[in-house]
This record gives structure tokens, C-alpha cells and sequence, in this order.
């Protein structure tokens, strides 16, 4: 998977979403 792309990725996702993300993947 390209990094940059993944960076980009997670700017455009909000704390809130990218919490609940490692919450899922746990």
C-alpha cells in the first residue's frame, strides 16, 4: 500500500471516526 496515500487518507478522517477504526480493529 502506497504511504502517502494512506496519510492522506487518515487527514481526511476525523479523531472521533479514526478512534472508533482502532476500536473495531482490536
Amino acid at each position: 500500500m502506497d504511504t502517502k496515500l494512506l496519510e492522506k487518507k487518515m487527514e481526511s478522517i476525523s479523531p472521533f471516526e479514526l478512534k472508533n477504526r482502532l476500536i473495531d480493529m482490536a
